[in-house]
């Protein structure tokens, strides 16, 4: 290992960050779903706290997934994608990625692929889970 001891640490914190807004952001995104399905109105602001929480957490989540390939190649020397950890950060930053810009698309058109944003984000969250829970014995 190289670098300051606490380096090792940057990428896990900042992914943990990411990953509570991204909890927080499908809590907000099932109150509405919710409504909608109940054909009732959605909670007052929650498209706006959606989108408030959802946008910073994608960014925090991508930046977070190439902090953790930094981190592993400069200062841990590992193999890049050389663990299970790697390629679950990868799924869910796709999924998180796609999530963002599915949902990017679904505030200029709301009706249409909703089903697609619901199924990115859970797949992005999933594999976000797991990809963490697969970084604990990594930690040095």
């Amino acid at each position: 290992m190289s670098g300051p001891p606490w380096a090792s640490f940057v990428h896990p914190a900042v992914a943990t960050v990411g990953l509570l807004l991204a909890f927080r952001s499908v809590q907000i995104g099932l109150s509405i779903r919710q409504a909608r399905a109940r054909k009732q109105p959605q909670p007052a602001g929650a498209m706006a706290s959606h989108l408030k929480v959802a946008k910073p957490g994608v960014i925090i989540l991508v930046v977070a997934f190439f902090l953790g390939l930094a981190s592993a190649y400069f200062v841990r020397h590992f193999k890049l994608f050389d663990s299970t950890h790697a390629w679950l950060g990868l799924v869910a930053t796709v999924g998180f990625a796609a999530t963002g810009l599915i949902g990017t698309g679904l505030v200029k058109d709301r009706a249409s692929r909703r089903s697609l944003h619901v199924a990115f984000s859970l797949v992005g969250l999933g594999a976000g889970i797991v990809a963490a829970l697969t970084g604990i014995p990594m930690l040095p």
